[in-house]
């Protein structure tokens, strides 16, 4: 939870500064060298363009929490999987370059995807974040977040999760999954939960 907090933290810092940019650019001002490269280095990361800033709007924003610990307990069985354990891989994620990943027991003959592994924990949720955000897959998925945010001010992933039926074979008996993992352990309380600011300790003689 507190990494998935974390992770968040960081999108919402970014699309703030984007946010930023996007309403100075409506109103016809240019950005700055560094502005620009930062843009630039942005909108790679998510597979965006500078040239369709209301896209990359859409692209940088946060993942609610109910739905991204929903996924790990569903792709990692509640972290006890293989995967899990010695390749911090936390949901699944796969990369086709062989060598590079975990080969699972049950591959299809005829697959050569691999389980993508990380060196930590909170480097596969940052992964998983930006799969979700860039990958043309997921694009129903960042279309209903905006829609409903719009609509609403906020998302709760019990209601968002119904766009990831692209994410597993299974899928909407995979969204199902999903929605139940959030119903039944009440994860949705903590969709609107935040990192503590950190206190700065003080030594008094």
């Amino acid at each position: 939870l507190p990494l998935i907090l974390k992770v968040n933290e960081e999108i919402r810092e970014d699309r703030a500064h984007l946010e930023q940019l996007t309403i100075l650019a409506s109103f016809g001002a240019e950005p700055d060298a560094d502005e620009k490269a930062w843009l630039a280095d942005l909108a790679e990361h998510y597979d965006g363009s500078t040239a369709d800033l209301d896209d990359l709007m859409r692209r940088v924003d946060t993942i609610p929490v109910s739905l991204a610990l929903a996924q790990s307990i569903e792709e990692s069985g509640w972290g006890t999987s293989r995967f899990a354990r010695e390749g911090n891989a936390l949901f699944g994620q796969r990369v086709w370059a062989t060598g590079n990943g975990l080969v699972p027991a049950e591959r299809e003959e005829g697959k050569s995807y691999e389980v993508k592994v990380f060196d930590r924990l909170l480097s596969s949720i940052r992964d998983y974040a930006r799969n979700l955000n860039s990958f043309y897959a997921y694009q129903d998925f960042r279309t209903e977040r905006a829609r409903l945010k719009k609509l609403f001010g906020s998302v709760s992933g019990h209601d968002l999760s119904h766009a990831l039926t692209s994410y597993s074979e299974r899928g909407e008996d995979y969204t199902d999954t999903l929605q139940m993992l959030i119903r039944v352990n009440n994860l949705g309380q903590f969709d609107d939960a935040r990192l503590a600011p950190e206190r700065v300790a003080q030594i008094f003689n």
